[in-house]
C-alpha cells in the first residue's frame, strides 16, 4: 500500500469519526425554547399560516422555510430536522478546515473540524443562530479566495451567503455584511479608488440580490415593523443579562490580535475583523451561546495560536488569548459531559405532552410563555398568533390581542412552564394572557415547572 493510499484510508477514517462523534453529541431529542421557535415557524407555515401575517415572528424566514421545505419532502417529524441540522454541523466543520487550510496549509488543521464539534457539542443547533453560523461560514470562505485571487465571482457568491446569513438572523447578519463591506473599503490606497469601490458595489448587489426575494412576499412596512422596529425596541430590554462574558471575550480578542501582529495576513485580518463585529451584535444578549457562536471563525485560527506557544515559551498574549477562548468554548462542553455522565437518556420523558395527546381534544393549544416546540409535539397549532408571550418582551397590545384570541376561540387545554430560566425576563403573570387561563382553566396536570390547565366547563 503505497503512502498515498495510507493518507486516504486515515482521512476516511479521520471523516468518519467526526460524523459519528457529530451523531453522538447530537442525538438528543429535548424540548428547548429556543429550538421550539424555529420548529413552530416551520410547522406553522407547513400547515398553511403565512409567516408576518397569520403568526408573528421577529425573525428572519430563512430558517422556517428551510425545515418546512424539508418536511414537504420527508414528511414532519423532530429528527429530520436535526439530522438537517446535523448535516450543517458537518459542512461548518468542512467550512472552517478549508479557511484553515488557506491560511496556512498543514496537517495540524485537521484539528479545526474536530474542536468545531467538540466545542459545538452541547449547543442547540436546529436553530436560526447556528444556521446563520454556517452561512458565516462558508461566506467567509469565498471571501477569503476572493481576497488571494481577486476573482469576483467568488466576491459574489460571499456575498450572496452572507445575503442569505442577513434573512436567517438580521442583526447577525448586517454585523457580518456591514463588516465585510467595510473590509473591502479599507483596502490599500494604491490600488485607487475605482479599484476598491468596485468590489464593494458588487458585494452589495450581491447582498440586496438575496434581499430581494423578501419584497416578492411581504410590503417593506410589514418588514421594517417585524425585523428591525420590533428587536430594537423589545428584545433587549427584556434579555438584559450581566456583560462580563462579552468583555471576557474582546479581552481574548484583543489578545489574539496581539498574539498575530507580526504574522497578519489580509485572510487572517479578515477573520478578525468580522469576529468583531459578531461579537458586537451579541450585544443584546451575551451569553455563551451566543459567543460561542460569534467566536467559531476563529476556530480556523485556532493551530497557528497553538503554534505560536511552540516550546512553550512565555508569551503572554498567546496564553491569555487561548486561555479565554478555550475557556468560553470548553466550560459548556465540560457541563455538557457531566450531563451525560450522570443521564444516559438522549431523550427526555415529558409526561406531560402524554397527557396533552390524551386528553386535550382539538387542533389548538395555547403554551407560554416560552416554550413553543410543544405545538410539534402534540400535532397542534397555537390558538393565538403568538409562540411567545412574555411581558416585556411582547407589547401590551400583543397580550391584549392574544387575549382575545382565547377568549373568542379558547382551546381545550393551555400549558404553562414557568422555568427558573424565565427569571432573567421578569415575566409579570398579571397580564391578559396568564390572567385569562387563571379565571377560565382548571390546573390538571403538574410536571415539574410545567402546568396544564384544562377549560373549567368541559367533561373530564
Amino acid at each position: 500500500m503505497t503512502i498515498i493510499n495510507r493518507r486516504k484510508i486515515y482521512i476516511f477514517l479521520y471523516c468518519l469519526g467526526l460524523i459519528a462523534l457529530a451523531i453522538f453529541f447530537h442525538a438528543d431529542h429535548f424540548l428547548n425554547g429556543d429550538e421550539g421557535v424555529t420548529l413552530n415557524g416551520a410547522w406553522n407555515l407547513y400547515n398553511g399560516r403565512r409567516l408576518y401575517f397569520d403568526f408573528f415572528s421577529f425573525l428572519p424566514p430563512l430558517s422556517f422555510y428551510l425545515i418546512a421545505a424539508l418536511w414537504y419532502v420527508v414528511g414532519v417529524s423532530f429528527w429530520s430536522a436535526k439530522i438537517l441540522s446535523i448535516f450543517f454541523l458537518l459542512l461548518g466543520a468542512l467550512g472552517l478546515y478549508k479557511i484553515a487550510e488557506k491560511l496556512k496549509p498543514g496537517n495540524f488543521n485537521l484539528l479545526v473540524p474536530f474542536f468545531f464539534i467538540l466545542s459545538s457539542s452541547w449547543l442547540w443547533i436546529i436553530n436560526h443562530n447556528f444556521f446563520q453560523l454556517i452561512l458565516v461560514i462558508w461566506s467567509s470562505y469565498f471571501f477569503i479566495i476572493y481576497l488571494s485571487s481577486r476573482r469576483r465571482r467568488f466576491l459574489f457568491i460571499a456575498a450572496l451567503l452572507a445575503g442569505f446569513s442577513l434573512i436567517t438572523l438580521q442583526q447577525k447578519g448586517l454585523a457580518f455584511g456591514g463588516a465585510s463591506g467595510l473590509f473591502l473599503l479599507f483596502q490599500p490606497l494604491e490600488l485607487g479608488f475605482r479599484n476598491r469601490i468596485k468590489p464593494v458595489l458588487l458585494y452589495i448587489f450581491g447582498i440586496l440580490a438575496s434581499l430581494v426575494v423578501l419584497l416578492l412576499f411581504w410590503p417593506p412596512v410589514l418588514l421594517w415593523n417585524n425585523l428591525l422596529i420590533f428587536p430594537l425596541f423589545n428584545y433587549l430590554e427584556s434579555n438584559r443579562i450581566s456583560y462580563n462574558l462579552l468583555l471576557l471575550a474582546f479581552v481574548a480578542f484583543v489578545a489574539l490580535i496581539f498574539t498575530l501582529r507580526t504574522q497578519l495576513t489580509k485572510s487572517k485580518l479578515f477573520l478578525l475583523v468580522i469576529t468583531g463585529a459578531l461579537l458586537i451584535s451579541c450585544y443584546p444578549l451575551p451569553d455563551y451561546y451566543h459567543l460561542s457562536l460569534a467566536l467559531s471563525p476563529l476556530i480556523a485560527l485556532l493551530p497557528e495560536l497553538l503554534l505560536s506557544i511552540k516550546g512553550w515559551r512565555r508569551d503572554l498574549w498567546s496564553w491569555l488569548s487561548l486561555g479565554i477562548l478555550s475557556y468560553l468554548w470548553l466550560w459548556p462542553v465540560s457541563i455538557f459531559f457531566a450531563f451525560l455522565l450522570f443521564n444516559f437518556s438522549f431523550s427526555a420523558p415529558y409526561p406531560f405532552l402524554d397527557y396533552i395527546r390524551r386528553e386535550c381534544p382539538g387542533e389548538y393549544l395555547h403554551v407560554g410563555p416560552f416554550l413553543p416546540g410543544v405545538y410539534l409535539e402534540t400535532g397542534k397549532l397555537s390558538a393565538t398568533s403568538f409562540d411567545i408571550l412574555i411581558t416585556g418582551h411582547q407589547t401590551e397590545s400583543q397580550f391584549i390581542q392574544a387575549a382575545a384570541q382565547l377568549k373568542a376561540a379558547p382551546p381545550s387545554c393551555a400549558v404553562t412552564v414557568f422555568s427558573p430560566s424565565l427569571r432573567r425576563f421578569r415575566h409579570d403573570i398579571n397580564n391578559p394572557v396568564d390572567v385569562f387561563i387563571r379565571d377560565n382553566y382548571q390546573p390538571v396536570f403538574f410536571d415539574g415547572a410545567i402546568t396544564v390547565w384544562r377549560r373549567a366547563f368541559l367533561e373530564p
